[in-house]
C-alpha cells in the first residue's frame, strides 16, 4: 500500500483490524481506534493493510442490497451510484443499467476516496 492512496479518515488494518487514519507522513501512518481519545499509533506504511470490499462492508457503508434483473447490485443512499461484483472486483456505475463504469475498487479506502471525489461527502462506515 502506498501512502499517497490514503486520506485522513480512511479505514485500514494494522495490528488491530479496522482502524482509521488520523495522520500521514512520508513513511508512517498514524492510526487510531474510533472512540479512543489516545494518541494515534504510528505504523510504517509497509505495516498497513487495506480492507477488502465485501457485501457486508458495502452495507455497513450505506449501500443497500438490491436485485436488478438477473444480478445483484448495491445502491448508495439516495444517489445513482451502484456497485456490482464482476467476479474480480467491485464495479461502480451511475445507475443499474449504465454501460459506463465510474471506477473499479477492491478495497474500502479506495471506495471512500471515490465517494468523496464524486459527492464531496465522507463515506460513513458503521461498525
Amino acid at each position: 500500500m502506498n501512502a499517497n492512496e490514503l486520506r485522513v479518515g480512511n479505514w485500514v488494518e494494522a495490528n488491530s483490524p479496522m482502524m482509521q487514519v488520523k495522520e500521514i507522513t512520508e513513511h508512517t501512518v498514524g492510526l487510531y481506534m474510533p472512540g479512543s481519545e489516545a494518541d494515534p499509533f504510528l505504523y510504517d506504511i509497509e505495516e498497513i493493510r487495506p480492507i477488502k470490499l465485501s457485501p457486508e462492508i458495502l452495507e455497513k457503508c450505506g449501500f443497500e442490497n438490491q436485485r436488478y434483473e438477473e444480478w445483484e447490485a448495491f445502491a448508495y443512499k439516495d444517489t445513482a451510484i451502484c456497485a456490482s461484483w464482476d467476479g474480480v472486483e467491485w464495479v461502480f456505475k451511475y445507475g443499474y443499467d449504465s454501460d459506463l463504469s465510474i471506477a473499479s475498487c477492491e478495497f474500502l479506502h479506495q471506495l471512500q476516496n471515490l465517494i468523496y471525489a464524486l459527492t464531496g461527502e465522507e463515506l460513513t462506515y458503521k461498525q
